[in-house]
């Protein structure tokens, strides 16, 4: 069902299909010195598959992580694109948990965006197979709702109908994506290209789980949780940040400056330096 994208300690980058069956292999990059660290899964938000995730598997890898990236189904490469809008944000989760299971150890989780949001799920309803979780300008605790709309849209309709344009309309153009409100004019044309194809529709059962809270269970979580984003997302800036890092009663690292997607902006660096340093502290 799921597409996974891993990066090893050692020599090997292979694309498994989720059921064992390897659909490509290569090598890539140098082999690690030293024991492993364990393994980071990183979960993508709406419109977007594994392939965001290329910055952070190569960087995290490199640093002794085994990395995996899923595209959830119906993205990506993933089974599951026909009956797209019936996939909710519990089918997610149980992606996440089977690949979780495949993995054979507790990972730290990164769910950026909408994967912040299945994490958010994970924390509260299956904090035992995880070992910490980032959330990476994560979706807002209590959900995209009404009033959350109306900070974000407001004196802005056609802020509102891009948005709904990214989640339910394919084929957007190059200038649409760049001055979107995942990347807020922050990559060059030529990066823009590259994205481009791995942006697609949403599910509209999964946008709609969105606008109502992930999971009733909140409070301080019984593994590390770090809140991290960015003051400059026109997605969930600063306010949204710490609603959400209130609710687990920890403090955000907010950095200026990026935009949503964070792990594709020119500075993604620096969000990994500081995740990097969480997960130092978290092991």
């Amino acid at each position: 069902m799921c597409l996974i994208v891993c990066f090893g300690v050692g020599w090997l980058w292979c694309v498994k299909l989720f059921q064992g069956v390897v659909d490509e292999a290569r090598t890539a990059g140098k082999k690690i010195k030293g024991q492993k660290k364990g393994s980071i899964l990183f979960a993508h938000g709406v419109c977007h598959d594994a392939w965001c995730w290329h910055n952070y598997l190569e960087y995290f890898s490199a640093l002794g992580y085994d990395c995996y990236a899923l595209s959830l189904r119906g993205h990506g490469q993933s089974e599951g694109r026909e009956h797209l809008d019936q996939w909710g944000l519990s089918d997610y989760t149980t992606d996440v948990v089977e690949v979780i299971k495949s993995i054979g150890e507790k990972p730290l989780v990164v769910g950026h965006s909408m994967g912040g949001a299945i994490t958010q799920k994970l924390i509260g309803e299956h904090e035992s197979i995880i070992r910490a979780a980032v959330l990476l300008a994560p979706a807002v605790k209590d959900g995209l709702n009404l009033a959350w709309k109306f900070k974000r849209f407001k004196g802005s309709v056609w802020k509102a109908l891009q948005f709904l344009r990214m989640l339910h309309h394919s084929g957007v153009d190059e200038k649409t994506l760049k001055n979107s409100l995942f990347l807020n004019n922050r990559l060059s044309s030529a990066e823009v290209m590259k994205l481009k194809p791995h942006i697609q529709v949403e599910s509209r059962r999964a946008a709609n789980d969105l606008s109502a809270p992930y999971t009733p269970n909140y409070g301080r979580a019984n593994i590390p949780v770090m809140v991290i984003g960015s003051a400059d997302d026109l997605l969930f800036p600063t306010e949204d940040l710490l609603k959400t890092a209130t609710a687990y009663q920890i403090k955000p690292v907010i950095l200026t400056g990026m935009c949503h997607d964070m792990m594709i902006d020119p500075d993604w660096k620096r969000g990994a330096v500081r995740i990097e340093s969480f997960l130092g502290k978290s092991a």
